[in-house]
């Protein structure tokens, strides 16, 4: 089936010779027919993924021209294309009367058929939108054509008004909540984005960032602050006894989930506050006020905060129970006697919140939101990397220890929710 548009081109440069196809049939592009129209829109289908440029899912959103760009021979090119938009609109006739079109018009619309007029050489156009409605629409022209003066086309117009308004106030609505993730202008609704980003930043101030922790002139592990945050934190008679019951074995559970089985359960996700220098802060903190922001605005602050806690825990659960041999947090005593972990920061859940994102852009429609495909493969890229081993990393001046479990798996219950909730829910 070939999709019908009325098209005014005008093409620079030339499609007949591009990067994604040849088009010898074009000699003018006064008269296109419906076949070569087609070819150009189908093509247009697939330059999404060859380059970014418009797809015809894209199409019903433009109105009045669009702009193409593309990578011709290693040269940025650009294509413009103007042109009157009828999406995949079939024509089903015309009428001499506008009065008589808009009667006719207004008594589709309330049927349901969406319609478009255009006056060519003083005829209105009557242009159906859905490809499934024209059959309808052209015996509901002939029947028109028959007794135009029938009185159900007249008392349609008032309904169809109605019902055009009230369209035109759910497109405005749906225009508000479109953002996109890279760029633009951010919602201003982000309470609970905010609020969390100023503790982390208070935190990393009152623990020295977490620098020369330990060490001398640096703040000990045993700081109140730290203490209080981490997932495990025993004073030293418990912990001297936690250990000699697991035989030294600091991957037991009984010691992994100490100051959880003593009813500290906030320690399940308060490490996500603690930073290990400035630079994983800004790293963060940039992250999750992108994507936190945007998440808060369009489900509220309380479901952001569910969100959150949601994968906070999960992914500080994984971090801690899983053996240290394959990159889990194992605790340590300190000379004081302390049982402690030292693991922290966000990343967790800002990996949650990116594949929360994911998942609703890819497979949810009205989502609003959509991520550039250099946001994905800058996290993604940013994940493996981090999996490379410490030692390795340290070659190129990054050899801190990662946690990597709580990337990884925060990332899997972010992506988890955000296909559950556009697929499996609805």
């Amino acid at each position: 089936m070939w999709f019908v548009l009325d098209c005014r081109w005008t093409v620079t440069p030339s499609l007949r010779d591009n990067r994604w196809g040849t088009f010898p049939e074009i000699a003018s592009f006064d008269n296109l027919d419906c076949r070569l129209t087609a070819i150009i829109v189908e093509r247009l289908g697939e330059f999404d993924s060859m380059g970014g440029l418009i797809a015809v899912a894209d199409v019903e959103m433009v109105r009045r021209g669009c702009c193409c760009k593309g990578a011709q021979n290693g040269v940025n090119h650009k294509t413009t294309i103007t042109f009157d938009l009828v999406s995949f609109m079939r024509l089903i006739g015309e009428l001499d009367d506008p009065q008589q079109a808009k009667y006719f018009t207004a008594f589709l619309l309330v049927k349901g058929i969406e319609t478009q007029v255009d006056q060519d050489a003083g005829k209105s156009e009557i242009w159906v939108k859905d490809e499934d409605c024209f059959s309808e629409a052209l015996t509901e022209l002939d029947a028109f054509k028959s007794n135009p003066n029938d009185a159900k086309y007249s008392g349609s117009m008032q309904q169809a008004k109605t019902l055009a308004r009230e369209e035109e106030r759910k497109r405005q609505q749906i225009q508000k909540k479109i953002v996109q993730v890279s760029g633009g202008v951010l919602p201003k609704r982000r309470p609970l984005t905010m609020i969390l980003i100023v503790v982390c930043a208070i935190v990393s101030l009152l623990t020295g960032f977490g620098e020369n922790l330990g060490k001398e002139g640096g703040v000990g592990f045993d700081h109140p602050v730290y203490r209080a945050l981490q997932f495990v934190s025993v004073s030293p008679p418990i912990g001297r006894t936690l250990i000699l019951e697991s035989q030294g074995n600091y991957d037991d559970l009984r010691v992994r989930f100490a100051s959880i089985r003593r009813g500290e359960i906030w320690r399940l996700f308060t490490a996500i506050f603690i930073h290990y220098g400035i630079i994983h802060l800004l790293f963060n903190m940039i992250w999750f006020f992108q994507f936190g922001t945007l998440i808060e605005h369009r489900y509220g602050t309380l479901r952001f905060g569910l969100l959150v806690l949601v994968i906070a825990v999960i992914s500080c659960v994984f971090q801690c129970a899983v053996p240290a041999k394959i990159g889990g947090s194992s605790p340590a005593v300190l000379q004081s006697g302390v049982l402690i972990t030292a693991f922290g920061g966000m990343s967790g859940v800002v990996y949650g919140l990116f594949g929360f994102i994911w998942m609703k852009s890819t497979y949810d429609p009205k989502f609003g939101y959509r991520l550039t495909q250099s946001t994905v493969i800058i996290l993604i890229g940013w994940l493996f990397f981090c999996m490379i081993p410490s030692e390795m990393r340290a070659g190129i001046g990054f050899g801190s220890s990662v946690g990597n479990w709580a990337h990884g798996v925060g990332l899997l219950v972010g992506m988890a929710i955000g296909y559950w909730a556009s697929i499996v829910k609805s």
